[in-house]
C-alpha cells in the first residue's frame, strides 16, 4: 500500500523538505506554524516515502492527528488505529493535503 501512495507523498515532499519548494511571498511566523500543523495533520502522507520503506514500512499505531476543516483550521483530533485506517486516511485526504500546501505557499487561491 505504501508503494501505491508513494506518488502522492512525492508530490508533497517539496513542501516540507528543506530547501524544497519556496513560498511565493515572505513568510511570517504564522506561515511556519501553519506548515507545522499541515505536516502533523497529514503525517501519514508526509511519512510515506523511501525512508519509510527502508525502516520496514511499519506504522506506530495508534496515532493521533490534528483534524482540519476545509480551510485548514484545526477543529480537533482524529485517531488512526489500524493500517486500513491509515491508508483510508491517505486516500480521503491526498487531494486536500496538496491543496492546503498549495494555498499556504501562495500557489493557488483559497
Amino acid at each position: 500500500m505504501g508503494q501505491k501512495y508513494r506518488p502522492e507523498a512525492d508530490v508533497l515532499f517539496p513542501y516540507w523538505d528543506y530547501p524544497g519548494r519556496m513560498p511565493q511571498f515572505q513568510w511570517q511566523q504564522e506561515h511556519i506554524d501553519q506548515q507545522g500543523l499541515l505536516i502533523d495533520a497529514y503525517y501519514p502522507l508526509v511519512h510515506t516515502g523511501p525512508l519509510f520503506d527502508m525502516q520496514g514500512s511499519v506504522w506506530n499505531l495508534p496515532m493521533t492527528l490534528p483534524a482540519l476543516d476545509a480551510n485548514a483550521n484545526r477543529i480537533g483530533n482524529i485517531t488512526v488505529s489500524t493500517y486500513r485506517e491509515v491508508y483510508d486516511f491517505i486516500e480521503r485526504n491526498k487531494e486536500l493535503a496538496l491543496r492546503h500546501f498549495q494555498i499556504l505557499y501562495g500557489e493557488v487561491q483559497p
